[in-house]
């Protein structure tokens, strides 16, 4: 009498028998498209970030193909700069980053406005002028 083992017993051990892989699948078909569409209503909804996810908007409508569609006005970003330290100010934009999709802009953009944040309170705390020259 041999040793017999029931391969299909999904109690037996990993050990023993090699296991079939369960490759898992992402739960969007479209994870660009969705994006894309979950930025514009946090344009929408939220005033305060606009000056962070118009960056990763732009990217994603640039990887999409959909900048002659976008519903951001193309100058939306104008009125952020008027800040003494803009949030783009520390993220190194390089010169085609509309299309750069090897660099993650929203993680650059929250990091940089952090920076800037940190330094406009710093300056503030020291009475200096926030003032920018024209």
């Amino acid at each position: 009498m041999g040793l017999e083992l029931d391969f299909d017993d999904p109690f037996l051990d990993s050990l023993i028998a090699e296991r079939k892989k369960i490759v898992k699948k992402s739960s969007f078909a479209h994870s660009a498209d969705s994006a894309l569409v979950y930025f514009y209503r946090l344009w929408d909804l939220d005033n305060g970030n606009r000056d962070v996810i118009y960056y990763p908007i732009r990217q994603l409508e640039c990887y999409l193909d959909l900048t002659e569609k976008s519903i951001i006005p193309e100058n939306a970003v104008d009125y952020y700069d008027e800040y003494c330290y803009p949030s783009w100010y520390f993220a190194n934009l390089k010169k085609d980053w509309q299309c750069d999709s090897t660099v993650d802009y929203l993680y650059e953009l929250e990091a940089s406005k952090g920076s800037a944040d940190w330094l406009i309170f710093q300056l503030a705390d020291l009475k200096e002028s926030l003032f920018i020259p024209p």
